[in-house]
This record gives C-alpha cells, sequence and structure tokens, in this order.
C-alpha cells in the first residue's frame, strides 16, 4: 500500500473526536480491506517507500516552480494537499519531515499563490 496513508493513518485516528471514531474507522478500514492499525503496521520501514513514490514529484520541481509550470493549477493543489493534510495533524516526526528542499519550496509557494 504506497502513499502517505499508511504512514499516518494511525495518527489520524488517535487524535480524532471520539464521536468521529467509529465512522473513520468504518470508511477507511471498508476502503483499505484491512484494519487501521494493518494498515499503518511497519510504517517506519514504508518512509523510504513513500519517497521513491514522491520522487517524480521532486523532478518535476527541480526544473520549474510547479507541477504545471509557472503557475498552479488543480494538479498542483491536489499533490500539495496531501502535504498539507499530514503537516495540519499531530503525527509522528518522520511525517513532519520536509520529503525534498524542492518539493517543501513549491508547497510554499502554492500557499503563497494567490489567482
Amino acid at each position: 500500500m504506497p502513499g502517505l496513508m499508511p504512514l499516518i493513518i494511525v495518527d489520524l485516528f488517535n487524535h480524532l473526536h471520539e464521536k468521529d471514531r467509529e465512522y473513520f474507522r468504518s470508511s477507511r478500514e471498508r476502503k483499505l480491506g484491512v484494519s487501521l492499525e494493518q494498515a499503518g503496521a511497519h510504517r517506519l520501514s514504508r518512509v523510504t517507500e513513500f519517497q521513491q513514490s514522491i520522487e517524480l514529484l521532486r523532478a518535476a520541481l527541480r526544473t520549474q516552480p510547479f507541477l504545471a509550470g509557472d503557475k498552479p493549477d488543480y494538479g498542483d493543489y491536489i499533490a500539495f494537499s496531501v502535504f498539507m493534510w499530514a503537516k495540519c495533524e499531530p503525527v509522528q516526526g518522520f511525517a513532519k519531515r520536509r520529503p525534498s528542499r524542492a518539493l517543501a519550496e513549491a508547497y510554499a509557494r502554492s500557499l503563497r499563490h494567490r489567482a
């Protein structure tokens, strides 16, 4: 299971209000096909897999300010929303690390950009 979700799902669940936990658990477990605990198992060993999965983002952002070129578009905001989600939630330290300088800078630019 690639992506950021397995790295942060248990932390997200642990910080939800009690009234939201049942829905969060049932909807995510139905989607993932496993328990939250199984989805989040071995997450430290999955950090490298996640970092490899975003290498194309890093490569694009080394040569241009945004994924879409000179200005952000829908794809930029979708990509960066994943990182914003992780940044806003009180997750373990590895999820708060900057994935790369190019990605962090593009993320910051997208937050500052006004259409």
